[in-house]
Parts: structure tokens; sequence; C-alpha cells
């Protein structure tokens, strides 16, 4: 059995149009399964694989009312506004932002002669440490 070149392109047209269908197909079915009134939906392995987190984590929040979510076909959504306004909410300064601050008030302690100005630092509460409480807080 052998298979001239001409048949074999028209074999291959057809098994990309096909391809090319099911694709179409494929990302009609993902845009409507994902999104609710025009916003992204996220599932749990979403936000799992993206946070670093576990499924019990997100039962947490969900069960202390933290973060909104949506049932739908057994299947839990969150939306993705409610998602940057749990972080928001419920995270803070990461801790490379903290230990800048920190920096930051020992320089300007060392340069002011123990004068501390806390309104060039707006994202940290931070006491008015000592010098000693400095050196311990940059160990």
């Amino acid at each position: 059995m052998n298979i001239d070149r001409m048949e074999f392109i028209i074999w291959m047209e057809r098994l990309m149009d096909r391809l090319d269908l099911l694709a179409e197909r494929f990302e009609k079915a993902e845009k409507k399964r994902s999104t609710i009134d025009g916003e992204e939906l996220l599932d749990n392995q979403d936000l799992m694989l993206t946070f670093k987190i576990s499924a019990r984590s997100l039962q947490c929040y969900r069960s202390e009312g933290k973060l909104p979510y949506y049932t739908i076909s057994g299947k839990i959504y969150y939306k993705l506004s409610d998602v940057h306004q749990f972080i928001r909410e419920h995270f803070s300064v990461p801790v490379k932002a903290k230990t800048m601050a920190i920096l930051i008030v020992f320089d300007i302690l060392n340069r002011n002669h123990n004068t501390i100005y806390h309104q060039r630092m707006p994202f940290v509460d931070l006491p008015k440490p000592n010098q000693n409480q400095l050196m311990y807080l940059l160990l």
C-alpha cells in the first residue's frame, strides 16, 4: 500500500482542520466555564498552586468567611476580585520590606544622632527603637 504525496497532503489538511475545530470548541467551553459576569474565576487548584497553600488552608478561609466562594456543579470557584480583596485585607507587608524599613531606621538613626523620622517609612509601624534594639532587630 503506497500513498502518494497529494493524498498525504489532503489527509494532513483534514487532520489539521479537525484539530483546529476541536481547539475552537475547547476555547469556547473554557471561556464559558471560567467567567461569571465577565469576571475570571479561579478554582482550588489555581489558588493552591499560585499561593503555595494547602487545600485545608483554603477550607479554613472559606469556613471563617474570609474568602467568598461559589459552588458550580459541585466544584468551588473564587472570583479574581474577591481573591485580590482577600489578599489586601489579610496579608501584611512582606518580611523583606520590613527588613528594609529597619535598615532605613538604622541609617536615619546613625545620621541624625538618635533622631528617627517615622514619616519616611509609612508602610511599617515600628516603635521608636534605641540603638541596642536596632542591632537586635538586624540580627
